[in-house]
């Protein structure tokens, strides 16, 4: 089994305006790819789609597991 896989992720919607269509896409993709880099999962690149139906983002060779390491965090309040 191979250790990166390619990942589709697809929106279907209602019926979206075509003037709207790439700010909504690049969007889509841009929150993708920060969540990806806030996990630190590698992958090879980030390539979006739309239609008025439909917003998707491939993620190619996306890393299957975060790489080992270690976050330090100071404590804060607790919250009840």
């Amino acid at each position: 089994m191979s250790d990166r896989e390619d990942f589709l992720v697809e929106l279907g919607t209602e019926e979206l305006p075509p003037k709207a269509l790439l700010k909504l896409a690049t969007s889509f993709a841009e929150g993708i790819t920060a969540g990806l880099t806030d996990a630190s999962l590698e992958h090879d690149g980030v390539h979006m789609f739309a239609t008025p139906r439909r917003l998707a983002v491939l993620v190619e060779s996306l890393a299957i597991s975060q790489q080992e390491g270690t976050k330090a965090r100071s404590g804060g309040q607790r919250c009840l």
